[in-house]
């Protein structure tokens, strides 16, 4: 019986202890960033949409993406950084949702050819990797 009682004062306590850091616990931060934009599904770009959320989650990859950001606003690699920026909520033009087609336009003027019933997130990632490769190759030797 001593133990069921010291059982029912842990949950009690426990459960005090949860609902004071609910309503007492650290502000949220309402200046918006870290807010997660969502992102639009333009009829079949979830695989569209899960690459980025993936890549928006690699604080490395962000970086790299911004450390030499192109002089050309059309290179993939300037539309990924700011369509990025806005899903983590850090572009100051903060929205509650984007929609992807940035990306998809900055892919067709490189050349890359999307059908509308494409789904391999993975071989989007692949076309996204070689594109960012080819352009950074491109400006390196522009460089040399």
């Amino acid at each position: 019986m001593e133990s069921d009682k010291i059982l029912v004062a842990a949950g009690l306590t426990a459960a005090a202890v949860v609902g004071a850091f609910v309503f007492w616990g650290p502000a949220t931060n309402t200046s918006g960033r870290g807010r997660l934009a969502g992102l639009i599904n333009l009829g079949k770009t979830c695989f569209l949409n899960a690459v980025l959320h993936a890549l928006a989650a690699c604080p490395q990859f962000i970086a790299w993406l911004e450390k030499d950001r192109s002089t050309r606003e059309t290179s993939l690699r300037n539309t990924l950084a700011t369509v990025l920026s806005v899903v983590n909520g850090t572009n100051k033009a903060l929205k509650e949702c984007v929609a992807p087609i940035a990306v998809i336009n900055a892919l067709k003027r490189l050349g890359w050819v999307i059908p509308s019933d494409e789904q391999d997130a993975h071989e989007l990632l692949n076309v996204l990797l070689a594109t960012l490769e080819e352009e950074t190759h491109k400006k390196t030797r522009k460089v040399s």
